[in-house]
């Protein structure tokens, strides 16, 4: 497996990398409990006779979980902040690299999965394409969107009524990035919706996650936005009964399963 484009050591996290929320990160996605759960999907569907690529590998979490199911697991990331807790779990198996220019290879690679990554890339089509180009014929790529399906507590649907108004990145729809994926060789195989964890929030907790910009669309609002979309979120969340009483909030998601042709 030979590098064709190798990063520098040190690349500045530029936008769309967790940098600044890489200490605090694990505690505010569920830690390694998500990353098992996240594991337990994508682990029938990937080799363990070969590397499996992880694209945006971020602290670790899946990639621990599946390395201990024997998937061999190597990983890049924008955040060398977000790698440094990576190594702690998966050993220097991980580099700083860019989704939309994998040092990797052509045919290089047995396997790949994107989770929670796509809408914080600037071009999704050139990132399915470089998936695509390092991959083997056979090879399976898994996304899974960081957009979670409705789960029906009154907090939850504030925060979705909020990142609906912010706009998700329209790259990261479904239909957009299937058509994509197929016209750079990746044809989907099957979706899977799946439970990745259920954790309890309450009001108090979710206006805390606004203050802290814990989401990557609150990361580099304009103070005009923030008043006109923000502020009333935070209004709504505080004059929801019982501030600091914990809604159990399940997260569940889609994946796509994909095989390079």
């Amino acid at each position: 497996m030979a590098p064709t484009r190798v990063p520098p050591n040190h690349v500045p996290a530029p936008h769309g990398s967790f940098e600044r929320l890489a200490d605090r990160y694990d505690q505010t996605r569920g830690g390694e409990r998500r990353g098992a759960l996240i594991a337990a999907s994508l682990a029938p569907f990937l080799p363990t006779n070969t590397p499996v690529l992880d694209i945006g590998v971020g602290t670790g979490v899946v990639a621990k979980a599946l390395a201990a199911q024997e998937v061999y697991v190597i990983g890049v990331d924008l955040s060398a902040a977000m790698l440094a807790r990576a190594t702690l779990r998966i050993g220097p198996r991980v580099a700083v690299g860019d989704a939309a220019n994998l040092p990797f290879a052509d045919a290089s690679i047995g396997g790949a999965y994107a989770a929670w990554v796509f809408q914080l890339v600037d071009d999704v089509a050139r990132v399915l394409s470089e998936t695509a180009r390092i991959l083997r014929p056979g090879a399976p790529f898994a996304w899974i969107p960081a957009r979670w399906l409705p789960s029906g507590n009154d907090v939850r649907d504030v925060l979705d009524n909020l990142y609906s108004e912010l706009g998700w990145n329209d790259q990261e729809s479904p239909p957009y990035v299937v058509q994509q994926a197929s016209s750079v060789g990746l044809s989907l195989i099957s979706t899977t919706t799946l439970l990745d964890t259920t954790r309890p929030i309450t009001p108090a907790q979710a206006v805390q996650q606004i203050h802290d910009r814990a989401m990557s669309c609150l990361w580099d609002l304009n103070p005009e936005r923030w008043l006109r979309h923000v502020e009333p979120t935070i209004r709504r969340l505080k004059s929801l009964p019982g501030s600091d009483e914990p809604r159990e909030t399940a997260d569940i998601y889609q994946m796509y399963l994909f095989r390079r042709d």
